[in-house]
C-alpha cells in the first residue's frame, strides 16, 4: 500500500506575554544551536549532539537538529544558513488535546527544556483538517516533523502526517495526465505551461512587477520608519497595508495557476523544489537581499 504525506497548518492563538517570551527564547536558542552546528560543519548526528547538548532546548528540538543539520551538508549542499529557520521538532512533540466543546478545539503542548515546564496553547486550525488532528491524537495516523514558524509577530505550527492511500483511490495512468509545470520567479512571478499529448500548450504568465514594487515599498518604508525612531510594533502596524497587498497578489497568482490547470483533462501541477534555496545559493549582498524577500514559499503554499 502506498502512502500520502499532508501538512497540517495551525495558528497559535493569542499567546500571553509570558508564553510569548518562552516562544521567543525557544526560537532564539534553537537558532544559536543551529548556527553553531552549521559553522562547525557538524555533518554527523554525533557531531551535532556534542554541540547542542549544552543548549537549554527540549529534547524534541535537539533530536530534530541531529537529523536536520547533517542533511544541510549531505543532501542540500548548503553554503550558508538562510536568515529564517523554523524551530523543528521530532514527532514526539506531537502532543495535542482535543475537546469539541471548546471554541478552539485543538491545543498543543509546547515542548520546553526541563521537567514540568511545558505549556499548553490553543490552535486555530483549518476546519477541513479537524479529522486529521483527531487521528493524530488517536494514533491512527503517523505524525512526522513539526515546525514552529514566526511570521509578523504571529506563530504557526506545521505538522506533517503520513496517510495510507485508500484502496479505492483512483489511479490515473501517467499517459492520461496533463502535466502543468510551474516555475516561480522574480521577473515573472509565476509561469505555468501545460504539456498535452507531448506538446507544450499556450503558457500562463503572471508578471512579477507588482510584487517587486510592493517589496521595494516595504523595504523603503521600513528604513524610513526606523530612521524616525518608531518602535517595532508601530513599524509592523504601518507595514500591514503593504503586506496585505502582497498577499493579494500571491492569492490572485495562485488562483490563476489553479484555474489554468483546471482547463485541462486530469491536470497535475508540478512545482519546482525550492527547499533550502536560501541556504544553497550564495550571491552578492544585493541579490541575497532580493532573494530573501522573495515570497516563493507563500506562493507555493497558496497553490497547494
Amino acid at each position: 500500500m502506498s502512502h500520502v504525506t499532508k501538512t497540517l497548518v495551525a495558528k497559535l492563538v493569542n499567546p500571553t506575554a509570558h508564553k510569548e517570551r518562552k516562544l521567543r527564547t525557544l526560537a532564539s536558542t534553537y537558532r544559536s544551536a543551529l548556527e553553531e552546528s552549521f559553522d562547525c560543519h557538524a555533518d554527523t548526528m554525533v557531531a551535532v549532539n556534542d554541540i547542542v547538548t549544552p543548549y537549554d532546548l527540549p529534547y524534541q528540538a535537539k533530536d530534530a537538529l541531529k537529523s536536520y543539520v547533517p542533511k544541510l551538508f549531505s543532501k542540500y549542499e548548503a553554503k550558508k544558513l538562510g536568515e529564517s529557520h523554523p524551530v523543528r521538532f521530532v514527532s514526539r512533540a506531537a502532543t495535542f488535546d482535543i475537546q469539541e466543546s471548546r471554541h478552539h478545539r485543538v491545543c498543543w503542548e509546547v515542548p520546553q527544556p526541563g521537567r514540568g515546564t511545558n505549556f499548553w496553547i490553543p490552535l486555530a486550525i483549518n476546519p477541513d483538517q479537524f479529522e486529521l488532528w483527531k487521528a493524530i491524537v488517536s494514533d491512527t495516523v503517523n505524525s512526522g516533523e513539526l515546525r514552529l514558524h514566526e511570521h509578523h509577530d504571529e506563530w504557526y505550527l506545521h505538522v506533517t502526517v503520513t496517510l495510507d492511500r485508500s484502496p479505492d483511490f483512483e489511479e490515473v495512468d501517467d499517459l492520461e495526465r496533463t502535466i502543468i509545470g510551474v516555475d516561480i520567479g522574480e521577473s515573472a512571478l509565476l509561469v505555468a505551461n501545460a504539456v498535452s499529448e507531448g506538446k507544450p500548450c499556450q503558457p500562463l504568465l503572471v508578471s512579477g512587477k507588482p510584487t517587486r514594487k510592493i517589496r521595494k515599498e516595504i523595504s523603503t518604508t521600513y528604513r524610513r520608519m526606523q530612521k524616525c525612531g518608531l518602535n517595532e510594533s508601530e513599524i509592523q502596524s504601518n507595514l500591514t497595508y503593504h503586506q496585505n497587498a502582497l498577499t493579494d497578489e500571491i492569492v490572485k497568482a495562485s488562483q490563476d495557476c489553479v484555474n489554468y490547470a483546471l482547463g485541462f483533462s486530469k491536470p497535475v501541477i508540478a512545482l519546482e523544489d525550492l527547499s533550502f534555496i536560501r541556504d544553497r545559493i550564495e550571491l552578492s549582498r544585493f541579490m541575497n537581499r532580493r532573494l530573501h524577500s522573495w515570497a516563493f514559499s507563500r506562493l507555493r503554499r497558496s497553490i497547494e
